[in-house]
């Protein structure tokens, strides 16, 4: 568990039939403490994130760093330093998936930290300005189905001038890339405009069918090409897709939908 403060971060452990801590460790943060856009798996809203833990190591996510700790003992067991923000760190099978903003998708083996493949997924969006005009980036969830991954990413310009007329302009991009060395498979662009950014953007594959969300629209996109399946625009906003065996399932405008 994380404990200390905002500031001052501990990762420890807790026994709780003894109601002691078994050890506790400070993280030292390698940049200024910041909030994190999303609070995702991995992502607690603070610099410092316990991300898993993986034959017998605790995995944590220090800004910019990969660390891991002995998960009897606390200690350091090997450290990786990216250089760059990691968004949207995922397990699979003994690799961490992540994305960072120097524009590379990374696998790292969590055996002994060492990166396994990283693929140049953008050259500039994936950081808080863009050509110093401020941005909101999206770092959607990423998905592994049949040896592909698949991630998404959006940035939203405000280019209202008050709070009453924002206008606000979302382009994202959508990829998928070969799980076992990161070629880059296909890749495709979307964009939509509203009053506002969406809140809780989601992404699902199911079968041969990618869903994404953002704002008040829904995308569906064949998971081998990356084609648009279907593009729907609803009244209010739509929550983050969701699947349940070969069924996903969308809530928009007072309304559950499936789709198989």
């Amino acid at each position: 568990m994380l404990t200390g403060n905002y500031t001052n971060p501990n990762v420890s452990k807790y026994d709780f039939e003894t109601a002691n801590f078994v050890w506790s460790r400070n993280i030292t943060l390698t940049s200024y403490p910041i909030a994190y856009p999303e609070a995702s798996p991995g992502h607690s809203g603070n610099a410092v994130s316990v991300i898993t833990t993986y034959q017998g190591q605790v995995i944590i996510e220090n800004f910019n760093q990969i660390l891991s700790l002995n998960a009897t003992s606390g200690d350091q067991l090997w450290r990786n330093n990216i250089g760059a923000s990691i968004y949207q760190p995922t397990t699979n099978n003994g690799v961490l998936l992540f994305v960072a903003s120097d524009g590379n998708f990374y696998a790292l083996n969590l055996t002994d930290g060492n990166i396994a493949w990283k693929t140049r997924v953008d050259s500039q969006n994936l950081i808080s300005t863009v050509n110093n005009e401020n941005i909101t980036l999206t770092a959607y969830p990423i998905q592994v189905q049949n040896n592909q991954l698949y991630w998404s990413f959006g940035v939203t310009q405000q280019l209202g001038t008050s709070s009453a007329n924002k206008h606000d302009h979302y382009v994202g991009t959508i990829c998928s890339l070969d799980l076992a060395n990161g070629k880059m498979l296909w890749t495709r662009q979307i964009k939509d405009s509203g009053d506002f950014f969406g809140f809780s953007p989601g992404l699902v594959v199911n079968k041969d069918a990618v869903f994404l969300n953002e704002n008040n629209a829904l995308w569906v996109f064949n998971a081998s090409n990356g084609n648009v399946s279907k593009n729907q625009t609803f009244d209010h906003y739509v929550l983050p897709p969701t699947s349940s065996g070969n069924i996903v399932y969308v809530a928009s405008d007072l309304q559950l939908t499936a789709y198989k």
